[in-house]
């Protein structure tokens, strides 16, 4: 997400994205810009790459 973020993808083209592939939220709900967001913030502050599926594809 970081990568595509970098780029200059919009959060609602990473969510296009994301729910076009069928990934879900760890939570498994479908994705949206605020959820994008927040994960990407969480992985901010985190520092580091987080197993579940959604990091792995992107």
């Amino acid at each position: 997400m970081r990568r595509h973020r970098a780029v200059g993808m919009t959060l609602r083209a990473i969510v296009a994205q994301l729910n076009g592939l069928g990934l879900r939220t760890p939570k498994g709900s479908q994705w949206y810009a605020g959820t994008v967001r927040k994960a990407m913030i969480t992985l901010r502050k985190s520092n580091t790459q987080h197993s579940s599926s959604f990091c792995r594809a992107f």
